[in-house]
């Protein structure tokens, strides 16, 4: 069994790009395989009205919780990870409201799960953002992307949208993560299958999706501010021998921000100085 969390903020599911071509690509495979489909929604407004006019198969058992205290990602994710638990699924997807899900995607991840016999501990998609790869990636080597197959404590990292993680492997870390409620959420997962030489397998299929941060100055200042907060605290934490470069790469960043985006400066020389 299988279960989706879908996590929306200020976006309906009937707007969210994500629970479209969900649904859409949903209708168009043969499932062997029982779904569960969690709408988490942390938008300051109730949409649970709109789920009656959602058109999933009628197989699928489509859930909606509201949380307008929007505690993050974490949050929403843990909510997933229990429910996944006590229905006694294998798998969670992990799903944000911008990714396109495709039908050849589900072609290729239903079979491998539907084996019972995956030795993976992680199964992630190529993501791109307009027209370069962004996900995954080797974080000791610049440039280069992990090809199509299986890799353990290769120093993989990923983003959380269109990752699919087995329940046993977060029942070994305990969940997600609380001290990052959004922010290098990512970073700490990858983190965590790395350490643990667990085995991720990067699939075939490309997914697109719209990665608002990747550029400098459509990011706010405060989101701004609680990415480098985030970075800094994870880096400290998990990855002290890379504190100096967190400092070198402190001041490229500062360079390349006095030019696009100037009013960024002051937070990067705040951070630095800030204890986390």
């Amino acid at each position: 069994m299988f279960t989706f969390i879908v996590v929306l903020y200020k976006e309906t599911p009937k707007n969210s790009i994500t629970i479209r071509s969900l649904e859409d690509s949903l209708k168009k495979i043969n499932l062997q395989t029982m779904i569960s489909i969690i709408i988490y929604d942390n938008s300051p407004i109730s949409s649970e009205t709109e789920i009656q006019y959602l058109n999933f198969p009628k197989n699928i058992k489509v859930l909606y919780q509201h949380d307008p205290s929007n505690k993050g990602i974490a949050t929403a994710y843990n909510y997933g990870f229990e429910y996944a638990q006590k229905n006694q699924d294998t798998w969670l997807c992990l799903l944000d409201q911008d990714t396109v899900i495709t039908e050849k995607y589900l072609e290729e991840v239903f079979p491998i799960i539907e084996k019972n016999d995956c030795v993976c501990d992680a199964i992630i998609p190529q993501i791109k953002d307009e027209e370069s790869i962004i996900s995954p990636i080797f974080t000791d080597k610049k440039g280069i992307v992990p090809l199509s197959g299986k890799y353990s404590a290769a120093n993989i990292m990923g983003i959380n949208s269109g990752a699919i993680l087995k329940i046993k492997f977060l029942e070994e870390i305990g969940g997600f993560n609380l001290e990052f409620p959004l922010d290098y959420l990512d970073h700490w997962l990858f983190f965590m299958l790395n350490k643990l030489k667990k085995t991720i397998l990067v699939i075939n299929c490309v997914l697109e999706h719209d990665l608002s941060v990747k550029h400098l100055k459509s990011v706010g200042n405060n989101r701004y501010y609680n990415i480098l907060f985030y970075e800094k605290k994870f880096i400290k934490k998990y990855q002290p021998q890379k504190m100096i470069g967190y400092y070198g790469h402190s001041v490229v960043r500062m360079l390349k921000c006095i030019m696009i985006s100037p009013s960024k400066v002051p937070l990067i020389i705040k951070m630095l100085f800030k204890s986390v």
